[in-house]
């Protein structure tokens, strides 16, 4: 049996019957107010012994047209006439079976203008004979309904579902049959949709004798919840189900927390049997349980719907927040011996434990006096929650010293920036000749000991990009074993600046940019003892922290417009740069010499909204540059 279902009171009503039941609202039809219904519906039996099999109802009552809302229908009368197949009455009567009797029931549900309500309809099936002549036969049933009220004006169509059916089978002698013919039960299905079995459509009208009567679809209207800020809505459907006109006066909110909903609505005169809605809506800037009331105002002469109220609630929950988990609390490189490097690296996880996003808006080394420390990424702009992404931090310096200096997270937290600590200490044991020596005086190394030499540096590199030269000075510290010719050296070089002009369309482009290099390595290479021959390379991140240009003749001004630049401006990937003596000449650690070389300037990156402008006048290959190397010497 179907549960009762609330439906809106405007709506039309379905009395939804199997095909059992066939028919209804027959003996309390007045003869004036009846109009003969029929339908005939098809069901898919399971049947014992034989399977399923098709049974074809034709169904026909007596039907009002129209229905008093209040008033009782009478008892109802429901006719049947079901056929039953050859094949079905083979099975029957091979297996002993003479004649049947026993029911047929419907678990109905009556879809009625104010509501859903079960409706129990048993026809009986007197006993009827099973023909031994070969074709199909029919098999007749009834039922009485209870009389039925309908309170609510409105249409109500009658629909044919599926039926159960409860038999007992005979023998010759009259006696059951035994298992499983004698007594079975069967689960027919409509074949078809139920809503386009339609038996009859009638209406329910009002009883306009009867004073308006107020109606609400709920008597608390619970909104849910959602974040704070966020709205939530819902809607209160008010009627009339009296059998005169009644006026909605007002629709208010009052309560503990009524400034926080508000309502709107179409209410004003509903006629017997419509409705109206009432929106409701609500919004808290903070988190908490909040409640209120809607209060309706009407002519229904009843003081105790005058105003008709019903309870509101609804819950604003706290907002999801990022949180910001490191793998350490700070960076500690220990000690590095510059015997035998002058760099190390470790790792720094930055994991989202929160549950909203959480941007990361910047990651800075910061209080970097001595500039030994650098960091590198792989974090995207923002971390969904679990997601983590990984700071490397490098350590590298040439000189003796303890030092220090700090990570800076930048992110959409409250507390932000995170600040994490980083420290490391070098130490030179090269010089040692205590107990590391070998036993021969020495320290176990041949006498072979590099030399230290620094080298001015003074020279030019050409951008290909916008085919400007730009100056280059600096030095090189090197050490250089005198014996195999290896050298490493640290590769400094002052900042620069290049000016360049393109042409774009029928106008010049003039600019002017700020250049540094920061090396991400040593620069390695070897000088060939016997002919002389230089060749070296070094690994430099290119900065731009400024870049400026101006269209000539359209008066920008001397300082021009800037177009990129900052901090973060730089290349994407180190730029590696080959050098080598030049051809047929020789370089003379004590006279120094000409090195010269060519290398591929990588992509810029983090320049602002015009770094692709910036990037048509920077990179790309083919760029030359060309150094003359003088030796410092000690008088």
């Amino acid at each position: 049996m179907n549960a009762i279902t609330e439906k809106p009171i405007s709506k039309p009503g379905r009395l939804l019957l199997s095909s059992a039941v066939s028919a209804l609202l027959a003996t309390g039809a007045s003869a004036v107010n009846a109009e003969e219904a029929s339908l005939t519906v098809e069901h898919t039996c399971p049947l014992p012994i034989i399977g399923e099999q098709p049974l074809v109802s034709d169904i026909s009552a007596d039907l009002p047209k129209e229905v008093k809302a209040g008033e009782s229908t009478g008892e109802l009368t429901i006719n049947s006439v079901t056929t039953l197949n050859n094949q079905s009455r083979q099975g029957l009567y091979f297996a002993g079976a003479r004649t049947l009797e026993g029911n047929a029931v419907a678990d109905n549900n009556i879809a009625l203008p104010e509501n859903d309500k079960p409706l129990d309809v048993t026809l009986e099936i007197p006993q009827q004979p099973i023909p031994g002549e070969s074709g199909s036969f029919t098999v007749e049933s009834s039922a009485t309904v209870d009389p039925l009220t309908f309170e609510n004006p409105g249409q109500a169509t009658i629909t044919v579902g599926d039926l159960t059916l409860n038999q007992v089978v005979r023998g010759q002698d009259g006696s059951k049959l035994d298992d499983p013919v004698g007594e079975f039960t069967a689960d027919c299905t409509l074949v078809g949709n139920q809503e386009d079995m339609v038996l009859h459509t009638f209406e329910v009208v009002a009883d306009e004798t009867q004073p308006a009567n107020i109606t609400v679809d709920t008597e608390a209207l619970d909104l849910g919840s959602a974040m704070a800020g966020s709205p939530l809505n819902g809607s209160i459907t008010v009627g009339n189900d009296g059998g005169q006109a009644l006026n909605v006066n007002s629709v208010t909110i009052a309560g503990t927390n009524a400034d926080l909903f508000t309502q709107s609505n179409d209410c004003a005169t509903l006629d017997p049997g419509q409705s109206c809605s009432v929106d409701v809506n609500f919004q808290a800037t903070q988190p908490g349980t909040y409640s209120a009331n809607v209060q309706i105002d009407s002519t229904d002469p009843e003081a105790a719907d005058s105003p008709k109220v019903v309870d509101l609630n609804a819950e604003a929950t706290e907002q999801p927040t990022p949180a910001l988990e490191l793998s350490k609390p700070e960076v500690d490189f220990g000690t590095i011996d510059l015997a035998n490097t002058n760099s190390a690296q470790q790792t720094l996880d930055l994991t989202n434990t929160g549950e909203a996003v959480l941007n990361i808006n910047g990651l800075n080394v910061i209080n970097n006096a001595d500039g030994v420390f650098t960091q590198t990424n792989n974090c995207p702009a923002s971390l969904s929650q679990d997601q983590s992404c990984t700071v490397t931090v490098t350590f590298q310096t040439n000189q003796v010293d303890s030092y220090s200096a700090d990570l800076e997270a930048v992110t959409n937290l409250e507390d932000s920036p995170e600040v994490i600590s980083l420290s490391g200490t070098s130490e030179d044991t090269s010089g040692d000749d205590g107990d590391g020596d070998n036993g021969d005086g020495d320290n176990g190394d041949d006498g072979n000991k590099p030399i230290d030499v620094t080298f001015d540096l003074d020279g030019v590199t050409n951008v290909a990009a916008n085919g400007s030269d730009v100056p280059l000075s600096g030095q090189i510290i090197s050490e250089l074993d005198l014996q195999t010719g290896e050298f490493t050296a640290d590769l400094e070089l002052d900042p620069t600046q290049a000016q360049f002009q393109i042409s774009k369309l029928f106008h010049k482009i003039q600019g002017r940019a700020d250049i540094e290099f920061e090396p991400v390595s040593e620069t390695t290479g070897s000088l060939d003892l016997e002919t002389g021959k230089l060749t070296a390379e070094s690994e430099l991140m290119i900065k731009i922290p400024e870049a400026r240009v101006s269209l000539i003749g359209f008066g920008f001004g001397s300082d021009g417009i800037r177009i990129g630049g900052g901090n973060s401006c730089q290349t994407t990937e180190p730029a590696t740069i080959n050098l080598s003596s030049p051809e047929g000449e020789e370089f003379d650690p004590l006279n120094g010499g000409t090195v010269t070389g060519t290398y591929v300037a990588p992509e810029l990156e983090d320049c602002g909204l015009l770094t692709g402008i910036l990037n048509e006048f920077f990179e790309g290959p083919g760029n030359t540059i060309e150094l003359e190397l003088s030796p410092r010497l000690e008088e």
